[in-house]
């Protein structure tokens, strides 16, 4: 299942969520009756969700430090909070209600409340959010690379050193 990579969050969808699922074909059934069950509560409440394939893009469920598929992730209103395994709809069932007052009750808030609220890391699409992984990540292969790089320059100079001494 190819992951989506459209919009993320949104202040004006109250409720946001991350599905995380992968190739499994035990997932794909998993997958349609979470998704069912999720656009019947959309019709109750607005909410916004992502599908994203831990296949294509690892390094979201490793930013999500996530272990087990399938797993859904309401990130905003904050606090996170994680579900997974494979009775994730009846897991749904059980927090809907309370995710659903934390969001009218995020909304509520006084703006500058929100100011202070909306100061924790969430990013405007999701993206924004991969490519910022993404380039964490390659500045991270380009320091170990230069790293060593800087030691096999060092070995070489060692090297180059010993040799104009030898022919001296």
């Amino acid at each position: 299942m190819p992951a989506t990579a459209e919009k993320l969050t949104h202040p004006q969808t109250p409720l946001q969520l991350l599905l995380f699922v992968d190739e499994r074909p035990s997932s794909t059934e998993q997958l349609q009756q979470l998704r069912q069950y999720l656009e019947r509560l959309k019709a109750d409440y607005p909410l916004e969700f992502e599908v994203v394939d831990v296949g294509a893009q690892p390094y979201l469920a490793e930013h999500f430090k996530l272990v087990a598929t399938p797993a859904l992730i309401k990130i905003n209103p904050p606090p996170r909070h994680v579900l997974a395994g494979s009775n994730l709809v009846a897991q749904l069932q059980e927090w809907w209600a309370r995710w659903k007052h934390d969001a009218i009750e995020h909304l509520t808030l006084p703006p500058d409340a929100k100011d202070t609220v909306a100061t924790q890391p969430l990013l405007a699409s999701m993206n924004n959010f991969a490519e910022l992984i993404q380039l964490t990540e390659e500045i991270f292969q380009l320091k170990q690379e230069n790293e060593e790089l800087q030691r096999v320059l060092q070995f070489k100079d060692r090297i180059i050193s010993m040799l104009a001494h030898d022919l001296r």
